[in-house]
């Protein structure tokens, strides 16, 4: 649970004052603000992200000041809430974020099957076979692609990267750059920033013998995999069946909270009314069983939207 205080939020610009002691705590939710012109609104907007400096008062993110975070660190309280909304709690732990060095990095090993990848492209390195790196477009996908070159090459390891055409290839992985991959006679490739939600494409990888190595977990408690699984193989019917589509694609993201689950698919839109086959409603059932809840979207395209809370 977030929390926003405001304590004795004022502003002045000379002797008029656009903002009086306004005080009110802000938990999780939706707020309007609602007033005739000149009430404050948009001045209290603007001092909430950073746009004008305050007089006096106080704003607190789950208790901390977080104004007096960002002049500690020299950034924008805006830039130092969303580091808090990180879990980047007090301020030794901001330094850590901000100014850390390689001594302060998490060990590697904790990622799930780090030691399996490891092993595996010890020998791809130690036989020189060709592996090539297939990252993402947005700045986290170019920088891991980055490292993970930079760390195999200096492991004397034989690798190429490439960063998909956002317009031609889209998000992620796909067939077209893994039979391409094939051509160019690559044994591995690596993924960054992509590639947990590519189950087709993974398996036509196999086919070919290439191997895949994905960074991203699914939820650690077990009935919560099985659940997903369920999912998969339910939507990848509706996508073949129905859909005649070639791929499903399984986004997964996560807070304090719960799980969010994403599933498309790229074949055909639904049909008008098209409403849930018994598929789909013995996996609500099974999901609700758990604690879960299911939301389907037809329109205008097809999606499955799957919420599993952390604690039940």
């Amino acid at each position: 649970m977030n929390k926003l205080e405001i304590i004795n939020l004022a502003k002045k610009y000379g002797n008029k004052t656009a903002l009086n002691n306004f005080t009110y705590s802000f938990e999780n939710g939706v707020y309007g603000l609602i007033g005739p012109n000149g009430a404050g609104k948009s001045t209290l907007m603007n001092i909430l992200v950073d746009g004008i400096t305050k007089t006096n008062g106080d704003v607190l993110y789950n208790g901390e000041k977080i104004e007096k975070l960002g002049k500690e660190f020299g950034i924008s309280p805006v830039t130092a809430r969303l580091i808090r909304n990180r879990e980047v709690i007090g301020e030794a732990a901001f330094e850590r974020y901000l100014n850390g060095s390689l001594k302060d990095l998490y060990d590697p090993h904790l990622l799930k099957d780090a030691d399996r990848l490891t092993d595996i492209l010890k020998v791809k390195i130690e036989e020189q076979k060709p592996i090539h790196i297939i990252g993402d477009y947005d700045i986290d996908g170019v920088m891991s692609t980055y490292i993970l070159y930079r760390g195999i090459k200096h492991c004397g390891g034989n690798v190429s990267t490439q960063i998909p055409d956002r317009m031609k290839d889209g998000y992620g992985i796909n067939e077209n750059l893994i039979d391409q991959a094939k051509r160019d006679g690559m044994d591995t490739i690596l993924t960054c920033d992509n590639g947990i939600a590519a189950i087709s494409e993974i398996a036509h990888a196999k086919e070919l013998g290439i191997t895949i190595c994905l960074e991203g977990d699914v939820p650690e408690n077990s009935t919560y995999r099985i659940l997903l699984d369920r999912a998969i193989r339910e939507c990848v019917t509706n996508c073949a069946k129905h859909a005649h589509g070639k791929r499903v694609n399984v986004k997964i993201e996560e807070n304090r909270r719960e799980y969010l689950l994403k599933l498309t698919n790229d074949g055909m839109v639904p049909k008008k009314g098209a409403k849930e086959g018994g598929g789909l409603s013995a996996l609500r059932r099974a999901l609700e069983i758990e604690g879960c809840r299911m939301f389907t979207v037809f329109e205008p395209e097809f999606c499955l939207l799957i919420k599993m809370p952390k604690t039940k």
